[in-house]
């Protein structure tokens, strides 16, 4: 056998076990760089060793480059911020405590204010009683318009990676969920806030995956013309989910 044919014999069994493709090699460098500069911001003497700590752990198990690159950002951002004096430094994490079960305020009839005597010559007045928001809907109220401003203001500034709120939930399948609390079932209305893209009041119509993420699928009640020949803006991700007050 000529050493031709042997190097070719040689190469078979490197190119079998070769199984990543171009594009998620491509991927996990860009990962690894995104990684790397996380780590980098994360040397600052203004960063205690647990912020750092947890920010470490919570880049190593996230594969959302986007969000590594915000991550990034908030890091540099607060640094900086500090730096100036325009900021506090954040408290370090502290462990989360155990969930509270939340009570609901039970509706009290507000007192009815005595009759007057009123005088036989004058006409009485009938007020229709008003109508009072129920208290579950004034918490969904008040619990999604918390989350809003919660939202607006850390676009405004960016919180570290170990003052925000968990965004990042593991499921038995081996994939992640993105938003926050549970994975919506089929047929709940949902509101989908996306910058740039379609947005709007939705339902849950069915679930995809993509890149280690579980996702929906939305039906949206008005869909713009610009958006209909476009079936990829159906699939949301949790993190541009949003709760809708019944």
């Amino acid at each position: 056998m000529n050493s031709f044919a042997s190097a070719q014999l040689i190469a078979l069994p490197q190119t079998a076990d070769q199984t990543e493709s171009a594009v998620a090699r491509r991927i996990r460098e860009i990962r690894q760089s995104a990684l790397s500069i996380i780590s980098q911001a994360l040397t600052s003497p203004l960063i205690s060793e647990a912020q750092r700590e947890v920010a470490m752990v919570k880049a190593a198990h996230c594969h959302d480059i986007n969000q590594l690159l915000r991550w990034h950002r908030a890091l540099v951002s607060y640094v900086a911020g500090i730096k100036a004096g325009s900021r506090q430094p954040v408290a370090d994490p502290q462990p989360a405590p155990e969930p509270e079960q939340q009570l609901v305020a039970e509706p009290v009839a507000s007192p009815q204010p005595m009759a007057q005597p009123v005088a036989a010559e004058a006409p009485r007045r009938i007020y229709r009683k008003a109508r009072r928001m129920s208290p579950e809907k004034l918490l969904r109220l008040r619990a999604a318009n918390q989350s809003r401003r919660e939202a607006a203001e850390q676009q405004r500034t960016p919180l570290p990676m170990w003052a925000e709120a968990p965004r990042l939930n593991a499921l038995p399948g081996g994939l992640y969920w993105s938003g926050q609390g549970e994975v919506p079932e089929v047929g709940k209305a949902l509101m989908v806030s996306r910058p740039g893209g379609l947005s709007g009041k939705a339902t849950v119509k069915g679930y995809f995956h993509a890149e280690g993420f579980l996702g929906i699928v939305a039906d949206f009640e008005k869909v713009p013309a610009k958006f209909q020949q476009s079936p990829r803006s159906q699939y949301v991700f949790g993190r541009d989910l949003q709760a809708v007050a019944a």
